[in-house]
């Protein structure tokens, strides 16, 4: 039977870091009053910075489980991860499958599951020593799911794992059992939808509709059919749930699933407040991950993508929470297997991100053989190469190769599941130590060349050593005149790991090689065969490999536009042309515009490059909108050569932060 327990009331609900008796209670918004930050946009602003130790960290894992597992346990399609919201829901599936093995939903409601999720085989120690083997520097629960049930000694909530089911605080063991290897704790909180969660409960006669299942099903309100509102005293409840947590189990970060945005504004800047000010108490380092892109949310919290990253590297911090499976275990999942995963990994870190990797327990509570294996192999690779991977940074070129990435929630590519290309070795990341005096080149494949030129840095001095993780002899290497350097790849029977492979750069003076951005992913590069040709003095030819060119340019009125959309606002980028140029006298205009009005001017006196075919640069540029743009390339009277100029291809790539002029 559970405890009766009263929900604090509104004043302390706004304002409270929950606590059990009068002597332990403190007021958060006493604390915020006296504290430092305000719950207002300008002073969360001020006092934000992403904590050091989350840069230095690099890979987290948090653990979706709780009654959801223990109801879709059978192998027959128990797939269904809001399974409290569909096996309410009249000809779902989840309502059939519901039927078969447990009974009528008004004869077997959810609360039933929830009481049958006894956890029999978690052990928390178990759990915290896979996790941190695999090298994960912080973790934690999904502390509250969707379907309002608290993995938590909660004392404002009575639907909650010491009250019923494991009876067992699961948070507090996981906590006490992470912090003792070191890692850093996590809170989550996936409630963001729990107010509608229920409605077919509700709208359906069952359990959601008796007075006292109102805690745990939500309120009833027609005013919620659109989604559009949520009442007052359960947005109330959710900050109390939230200050609950963080006086209970210090979390060093926490985690929200969808947006915040269904809070009214006050409520949000009051948790925000709340856990920064906390932070400050206790002296630790805290940040939230929240899932909005907006860039003014992220001048005071983190971004996170959801199964999902970034297509370039970014000058701030971001997370991704992803799974090799769906999110809570079953028997009939799909499983990315390591590698996908590992050179998931090494992308993400490559673009200044944090991977937090879902980890599935079954219904039981033991970390299933899938679930094993893949953090046995993430920790075999981390504990060969982790040094290019934890307290490193972004190298400016974050890297080069042919496969790259989509940005934005839901964007897993290099997934098997969905049929994307597999990196290669001629992908390509890198990263630097925190100092910037080590460089670190990992190739997501094992090269098939016996020599590869790296494309991402300048030598400037050659008295440096190069070693590849897991291989006791150093490498050999030669500083091109160019000032790339170029490895000799060994012949090696047996390879260091079966995953990536790392190579270490000591005592070298490097520093980003500008034409390096052109080999990154996310450059791009428009062939000749696409140019719309203007004036009947220019025309499409073929140079001696079969390659499309635009040539017999004989007159200074014939232009060339080539079509490219930009997928970043307010960048900087730079713009090649690969092309042959026969006279020094030879100028080029090139103009950058789009619809809306904005035009970008260049003015180039091209290489004379003699009869090959070279890549010659045309400048830099900074536009302000996304968008379709052209790229018009022409001359002005009496600066042009009559059948000079071929061009066969141009390359746009976006200039990093750290690379600006």
């Amino acid at each position: 039977m559970m405890k009766k327990i009263k929900l604090l009331p509104r004043a302390m609900a706004l304002g409270a870091l929950a606590a059990i008796s009068a002597s332990a209670m403190t007021s958060a918004h006493a604390e915020s009053a006296a504290g430092p930050v305000k719950p207002e946009l300008k002073s969360l602003q001020q006092h934000f910075k992403t904590p050091e130790w989350l840069q230095d960290a690099k890979l987290g894992v948090y653990t979706h489980w709780g009654p959801v597992t223990q109801a879709i346990r059978h192998h027959d399609q128990g797939n269904f991860g809001w399974y409290g919201r569909f096996m309410y829901q009249q000809g779902h599936a989840a309502m059939e499958y519901h039927k078969k093995h447990f009974g009528d939903p008004k004869d077997v409601p959810y609360t039933k599951i929830m009481e049958e999720f006894t956890a029999e085989k978690f052990d928390a120690a178990e759990w915290a020593e896979l996790i941190a083997g695999a090298g994960a520097k912080f973790g934690g629960p999904v502390s509250i799911h969707h379907d309002n049930y608290a993995m938590w000694d909660s004392d404002i909530h009575a639907w909650n794992s010491v009250n019923i089911g494991p009876k067992r605080d699961i948070t507090g063991e996981l906590e006490k059992e992470y912090r003792k290897r070191g890692m850093k704790f996590l809170g989550a909180f996936h409630h963001g939808f729990t107010y509608h969660f229920y409605k077919y409960a509700r709208q359906n006669g069952y359990q959601g509709t008796e007075a006292e299942f109102a805690k745990l099903y939500g309120p009833v309100d027609k005013r919620d059919e659109k989604k559009e509102f949520i009442p007052r005293a359960f947005q109330e409840q959710w900050l109390a749930l939230v200050n609950e947590y963080v006086t209970k189990y210090n979390p060093d970060l926490i985690y929200y699933d969808f947006g915040l945005g269904w809070q009214d504004q006050d409520v949000q800047y009051q948790m925000y407040a709340d856990y920064y000010n906390y932070g400050i108490k206790e002296g630790k380092e805290v940040t939230v991950l929240q899932k909005e892109r907006a860039p003014i949310l992220r001048s005071y919290s983190t971004m996170d993508l959801e199964r999902g990253r970034m297509d370039e590297l970014t000058p701030y911090t971001w997370t991704t929470d992803t799974s090799a499976g769906a999110w809570f275990y079953h028997p009939d999942s799909s499983w990315e297997d390591s590698n996908t995963m590992i050179d998931m990994f090494i992308d993400i870190v490559s673009k200044n991100g944090i991977m937090l990797l879902n980890v599935a327990p079954d219904f039981e509570g033991s970390i299933p053989p899938e679930m094993k294996s893949l953090l046995k192999d993430f920790g075999s690779w981390t504990s060969q190469n982790g040094e290019g991977i934890y307290e490193t940074r972004p190298w400016p070129i974050y890297g080069e190769g042919s496969v790259g990435a989509d940005s934005g929630h839901f964007k897993i590519e290099n997934s098997k599941a969905r049929k994307e290309a597999k990196y290669g070795g001629d992908d390509i990341r890198y990263t630097v130590s925190k100092d910037g005096k080590t460089q670190f080149a990992f190739f997501l494949g094992w090269p098939e060349s016996e020599q590869v030129i790296l494309n991402g840095f300048d030598v400037k001095s050659a008295g440096g050593k190069v070693t590849l993780f897991g291989y006791d002899k150093a490498i050999n290497f030669e500083v091109l005149a160019d000032g790339r350097i170029q490895l000799d790849i060994p012949k090696l029977a047996d390879l260091p790991n079966d995953f990536a492979y790392g190579f270490k750069f000591d005592g070298f003076d490097i520093q980003p090689r500008k034409q390096g951005l052109f080999y990154q992913p996310n450059s791009k590069t428009i062939g000749a065969e696409m140019a719309a040709i203007h004036g009947y003095h220019i025309s499409e030819g073929e140079n001696a490999d079969g390659q499309t060119v635009i040539n017999n340019w004989t007159s200074w009125w014939g232009s060339v536009n080539f079509l490219w959309r930009n997928k970043f606002k307010d960048s900087d980028f730079t713009l090649r042309a690969k092309m042959r140029n026969l006279n020094d006298t030879n100028e080029l205009s090139v103009k950058i515009f789009n619809d809306g009005g904005e035009v970008v001017t260049l003015q180039v006196n091209p290489q004379v490059t003699g009869d090959e075919f070279v890549y010659v640069d045309l400048g830099d540029f900074h536009l302000n909108a996304d968008g379709v743009f052209q790229i018009k390339i022409g001359s002005e009277e009496g600066k042009f050569a009559p059948r000079s100029m071929e061009i066969e291809a141009i390359q746009i790539a976006p200039i990093p932060v750290q690379m600006k002029r």
